[in-house]
Parts: structure tokens; sequence; C-alpha cells
């Protein structure tokens, strides 16, 4: 039995596909994506299109090989009650059967804890006024829930639904391009599905092997893709072995929130995180970390970003040029000309002299 995950769009879905080795299923005339265990449908925007692409795949599997569906996406939010880019399950789907009136039939999912409902609507939500009316029905709308929950219902099969709400459907979605952010709600989707239905995650909660650090301020403020997740994983269990008491200080309130402070984006908090905590892992390269930033920080605008290996196995350099115009040319030329690569290697080697290291 196999679990078909169901994405509207190919975006939405993009690091399930990267991450979980998804092959494309070319005896299926539709987006259809296979592994030993799972099953991935994009199955497009708007009820019939969904349903349709849906029915079509339940028989190519063959219902009695599908243990249940599970819709992932995103969705907009019509209630207050709902917050942006947070993952949300909800009880019972509607349908939109005309302009903001619901569809007789609405259906139960399996997420029966839940109190919130979702309804699909017929055409995307662009004005005030079509939000409005679907909210007296739903705390969220989406394109694809519906169809998808019919052909569910038909054959039998158990369905869930998972949203990240992207923005408030109205007027804010006629600028809203999700493709912009779509590898971030890609990213955020799936870590919520290791987290909720992994084989291996639900393998490793049961013999008490994963390591859980509850924090809501990791939660709230930082955003972890899937390579860095892991990667704080095994610091984290690094860490405690090696100094717990260190390990508690480095996720204390008091230090989350100056990062908070220091940085905006919850990218950039991640990575100052990872980075602080493999300092103090290696006193080496916290050394290293600080030359580097001397000798790399001060460049011309021409020269974009200077990168090292993140995780110190390599040696090379990544270096992002711009250039508009002549002068952009020579301070790139000049600045290429004056880095101190032979103390870099050195470096690098820990053969440097110097005693600021």
């Amino acid at each position: 039995m196999i679990n078909l995950l169901v994405f509207a769009h190919k975006a939405e879905a993009s690091v399930f596909i990267r991450e979980l080795h998804f092959k494309r299923d070319n005896s299926f005339s539709g987006d259809l994506y296979q592994t030993q265990e799972l099953c991935l449908l994009i199955c497009g925007e708007g009820p019939m299109r969904a349903s349709s692409k849906l029915s079509k795949a339940i028989h190519h599997l063959g219902p009695d090989k599908i243990q249940q569906v599970i819709n992932l996406g995103v969705a907009g939010s019509l209630s207050d009650k709902l917050n942006l880019e947070q993952i949300y399950d909800f009880s019972v789907v509607l349908g939109e059967a005309s302009y903001g009136k619901p569809e007789f039939k609405s259906f139960e999912t399996k997420n029966m804890h839940s109190k919130n409902y979702l309804i699909t609507a017929l055409d995307r939500v662009k004005t005030t006024d079509y939000s409005e009316q679907l909210s007296n029905f739903a705390e969220a709308v989406d394109r694809e829930a519906w169809g998808l929950a019919y052909v569910c219902d038909e054959y039998k099969l158990s369905f869930l639904c998972y949203k990240l709400i992207s923005d408030k459907a109205g007027p804010e979605t006629q600028c809203f391009d999700v493709r912009e952010k779509a590898k971030f709600y890609s990213e955020k989707i799936f870590e919520f599905y290791l987290q909720n239905f992994s084989k291996v995650n639900l393998e490793n909660k049961s013999k008490n092997q994963k390591l859980v650090v509850d924090n809501e301020l990791l939660d709230k403020h930082f955003f972890f893709s899937a390579t860095q997740k892991k990667n704080f994983e095994k610091l984290c269990l690094s860490l405690k072995k090696m100094d717990s008491k260190l390990f508690l200080e480095i996720l204390e309130k008091e230090n989350l929130e100056q990062i908070c402070a220091e940085f905006n984006r919850p990218k950039d908090r991640t990575k100052a995180l990872l980075e602080e905590m493999q300092n103090n892992l290696n006193p080496f390269q916290k050394g290293f970390s600080a030359k580097l930033k001397e000798w790399f920080s001060a460049r011309p605008k021409a020269v974009k970003q200077v990168q090292t290996d993140p995780f110190y196995e390599k040696e090379d350099l990544k270096i992002l040029l711009e250039i508009k115009n002549q002068k952009d040319l020579i301070d790139a030329q000049n600045y290429l000309a004056q880095l101190p690569l032979k103390k870099y290697h050195e470096l690098f080697d820990g053969l440097s002299k110097d005693q600021d290291v």
C-alpha cells in the first residue's frame, strides 16, 4: 500500500521530487512520479481538472494499492485566525457551486481533530467581495481540494489535506506571485511532511533515536531547508555530547533573540545559528571564519559573493561577479589579483603562523 501525494503545481512539489528521488512514470499521460513507497501527482488548478487527473491516476495505479491520498500545497487565508507561512490541516472541504455559494455536498477528511474548513473556489479570489463571500463558509481557500476529495469519496479512499497559507485571499492576490517563493514554500511543506509522515522519522521517533529540540523561537522565527535541518540535528547531537551546558546556552532564548535582532530574514538567522554551532564545536573553525571575514568582507560592488565550503571540506573559493561596465571589470580584476590565496590555503591546512587564528 502506498501514499499518493497530490499537488496542484509542480513548483510546490519540487523539493519532494528532488529529495525523495521521485522518477516520472512515463506510462502515464500526465505528471505522475513514483518511488518504491510513494506516488506523487501534479493535478493542476481547478476542481474539475484536479478530479479528472486524480481519477486517471487512481485507475492507473489501482485503487487497492493506495492507502490514502494526501493533498499538500498552498492556500489563501479567509480568516485572521490563520497565520501566513504556517501549515494547517482541514477537517472539512467544501466546493463552490457558483459565485460565493458552496456546493451542497462537502467532504470530511481524516483530520477530524481540526476545526478548520477549506473551500475550493471556481476562480482565483482577487476581490474583497469574493473573499468575504467565501469567508462565511471556511477559513481558507484553494483551487483543487474539493475535486480531489470528491474522487476519493467515489473510490472510498482516505483523504488528508494540509495547506501552507501563502497570502490573504483578495486584492493582494493580484500582485502576489507564488513562483517567487515556490522553493521556500516547497521546503516548508517538505519539512512538515518529514515530521509527520516520513517512515524513517516515524521509526526513529518510536525508537527514541531522533533528537527533538522543542523551541518556540526556532519554530516561528527560523527557517531550515531539508539540508540545513539534517546539519542542525547532527550539530545538536555533537554539541550535546561534547558539552551539554554549551549546547543549552546556544539554544537558550536570549541567544536566539539576539540572532533574531541581528538578522531580519529567517534564512539568515538559520545560517548564523548553524555557523555559531559549528564554530563552537570546532574552535579552529571559529578563528578560520573570523579571518575569512576579515579578508573577504571588504570588496568592490562588482564582487557580489565570496563563498567557501560551509563544511570546511574543500579549499575551493566560489566568487560571484556582476560586471556592468569597464570600471566594474577593472575593480574585479584588482580585487582578484590581491586575494591572499597563499595565506588562505595555509590557514585552511592549519599552518598559518598568525596569532589571531
